[in-house]
């Protein structure tokens, strides 16, 4: 046939505002996934300073433990010497060495607490390499304030620092966004077109 250049040109006309709704959607589900974000790193922070507290307190109990241990080790041996000088029965300083046995233990026992929390600090800290000389310093000591709490504001700072909530309730926005959106898409889009057509150097338009 002869030869034919046909050109055309369509413009979509959605109704029912979907182009918008998607657009809040879109925005919303940005929006889940950056409190998300910021819910992980709240709760890695926190992670951490509980594990630098068990630090602290792992190493208050060792020392306290190795202190009681020191304490019989020397009760021992007094009473070593005054069963030696007929001052006590040889069961008095049985149940010394007992008690003494008992608070080795407990040394033992602080000593793998406290490896294992610096193992886990280390770990949430993302070393790879853990190193024996990690340390922790501080106390547990609570400084006491004059001042009077006011236990609603806390409530309202916590919530509003709290990303993972900020989530929640952007989650529901958005799930009412997406209802909106299926509504709008059941209502039927009009196309407006217009073509041009070229034949045998003859202009014809549709």
């Amino acid at each position: 046939g002869p030869p034919t250049l046909t050109s055309r040109v369509d413009f979509l006309i959605e109704r029912g505002g979907k182009r918008r709704l998607r657009i809040t959607t879109a925005d919303f589900a940005k929006e889940i996934a950056e409190a998300r974000l910021l819910d992980a790193i709240r709760r890695l922070k926190q992670e951490v300073s509980i594990t630098c507290i068990d630090v602290i307190q792992a190493k208050a109990s060792l020392a306290l433990a190795k202190d009681n241990l020191r304490t019989y080790e020397e009760l021992v041996k007094t009473n070593s010497l005054r069963v030696e000088a007929g001052a006590i029965s040889p069961l008095e300083l049985m149940r010394t060495q007992v008690a003494m046995l008992q608070f080795r233990g407990n040394v033992s026992r602080a000593e793998l607490t406290l490896s294992a929390s610096k193992t886990r600090l280390q770990n949430l800290l993302g070393r790879n390499v853990l190193s024996d000389e990690f340390d922790v310093n501080g106390n547990l000591t609570i400084p006491l304030s004059s001042e009077t709490i006011d236990f609603p504001s806390l409530q309202e700072i916590a919530r509003s620092s709290r990303p993972d909530l900020q989530a929640l309730e952007t989650t529901q926005a958005r799930s009412d966004a997406e209802l909106k959106l299926q509504l709008a898409e059941a209502k039927i889009d009009y196309t407006l077109g217009a073509g041009y057509i070229r034949q045998q150097g003859v202009n014809g338009q549709s």
